[in-house]
């Protein structure tokens, strides 16, 4: 260990997706999902802060994943599926409006039996989305297959084709008649053969909680005063995302790095000369 004197500390060691401890007492549905983050996100800024008496926030939100290929650690876009595509259980049928936010996906996915689902989505979808960075990757990985048929896709991921049949008729009929049973608003097209089908599960991407700041990165007491000398940013301060995955705000984790190192660094820098 190397102690090094300082006037002012930044926090800035990310969030805590991989601390298998932390996601348990914080983030329990999402404790046993995949992991799609970096490795070095183990919580240790924001314990440090807690030691030091400062006050946590939305230590539950978090950014979920609903797309990850689990077999290639590869990821869908999107648009495979808010573009016309669907998502079955291993029971062969639809259980979420498919215009969810991804995020939201994640956790959805991961609740149901075995954490993975298929989705489903036909050359029209593909063709919209091939040329994305995701789903190049996972078609060099091997990831998604293309099915003539239902019934190949069933034999191929383990599906009652009976049901799968079925579901997919039901699909089709609620897009002609503009109405979905489990509240689709967006009901791009029919689905027509030929399909593509990738396994999916829902996965953790990052955290969003952490050590409460203010407007200059300064960390935060309970009481309100801030911690002396002791700032943070990126992963280690609370964003401006709410609870669970259903309050990610898309580049909120961008946000708290560019945002609150530059607002941190500044106001440590400057106060060392002013005594603030």
């Amino acid at each position: 260990m190397r102690r090094i004197a300082a006037q002012r500390v930044v926090l800035a060691t990310g969030g805590f997706g991989a601390n298998c401890e932390l996601l348990a007492a914080h983030i329990p549905e999402m404790a046993q999902a995949p992991y799609f983050g970096a490795p070095s996100n183990t919580g240790e800024g924001i314990v440090w802060g807690l030691e030091a008496g400062a006050m946590l926030a939305h230590m539950a939100g978090y950014q979920g994943l609903g797309y990850v290929v689990p077999d290639h650690n590869t990821r869908l876009h999107p648009g495979a599926i808010t573009g016309g595509g669907i998502i079955v259980n291993l029971a062969a049928r639809r259980f979420e409006r498919e215009d969810l936010g991804y995020s939201e996906w994640g956790r959805v996915l991961h609740g149901q039996p075995g954490g993975v689902g298929v989705a489903i989505w036909d050359e029209e979808a593909h063709r919209a989305v091939a040329w994305t960075a995701q789903m190049v990757e996972s078609q060099q990985a091997g990831a998604l297959a293309r099915c003539e048929t239902v019934g190949e896709v069933a034999q191929r991921f383990g599906l009652d084709v009976a049901t799968l049949a079925e579901t997919l008729a039901a699909h089709n009929r609620a897009v002609a008649e503009g109405r979905d049973p489990l509240g689709r608003r967006k009901l791009p097209k029919q689905l027509i053969p030929p399909y593509y089908a990738a396994r999916v599960c829902g996965a953790l991407a990052h955290t969003q909680g952490g050590l409460r700041i203010d407007l200059h990165g300064r960390v935060l007491r309970p009481d309100g005063r801030p911690v002396p000398n002791l700032y943070a940013g990126g992963g280690s301060a609370v964003g401006i995302s709410g609870r669970g995955a259903d309050g990610y705000i898309g580049g909120n984790g961008l946000l708290a790095a560019l945002g609150l190192g530059k607002l941190a660094g500044d106001h440590a820098a400057t106060s060392i000369h002013t005594g603030d």
